[in-house]
């Protein structure tokens, strides 16, 4: 189904288990056997963004993360836990989620975290991901609470 799309269609792919692990993440369970080749097929049809989730920790990275060779980075988000109290790392005891609003220039990520005090969920970082051959920028993370920008991995491209 990806293949017939526009050149210029955002494609999203949604599955379960993560294709590498967060640097915060320190049980190193083996991922799904075909790993690098699940990434080898997201470069092959250019997918923009891979959602996914499964260790209860939020990340935003790149497959070029995981296999620098990939001649398209797709990027990655994964998501907390947003139902139960089983995070993990900063996330323990914490419901997360990420609010994502794509753009023509690329994608928007919010992380979002439970703030029983306000009794909603409350901004604690966000994320832009520009699309390749886009004037976007690179992928910067920015925090709320002091707007600073600071580089991190990944930037999609072909």
């Amino acid at each position: 189904q990806l293949a017939g799309l526009a050149a210029d269609t955002y494609k999203v792919v949604v599955w379960h288990h993560p294709v590498g692990f967060p640097p915060a993440y320190r049980r190193k369970r083996p991922l799904v056997a075909n790993a690098g080749e699940a990434m080898q097929l997201l470069a092959e049809f250019a997918v923009d963004l891979l959602l996914c989730g499964h260790l209860h920790l939020s990340f935003v990275g790149n497959t070029r993360d995981f296999l620098p060779e990939l001649r398209h980075g797709t990027y990655i988000v994964q998501s907390g836990t947003t139902t139960s109290r089983r995070g993990y790392g900063d996330e323990r005891g914490a419901n997360t989620c990420n609010l994502i609003t794509i753009e023509a220039a690329g994608a928007r990520v919010q992380h979002l975290r439970f703030d029983q005090h306000s009794t909603g969920f409350q901004p604690v970082a966000e994320h832009w991901l520009p699309r390749p051959n886009t004037t976007g920028g690179d992928h910067h993370h920015v925090t709320p609470a002091n707007r600073s920008s600071s580089r991190t991995s990944g930037v999609a491209g072909g």
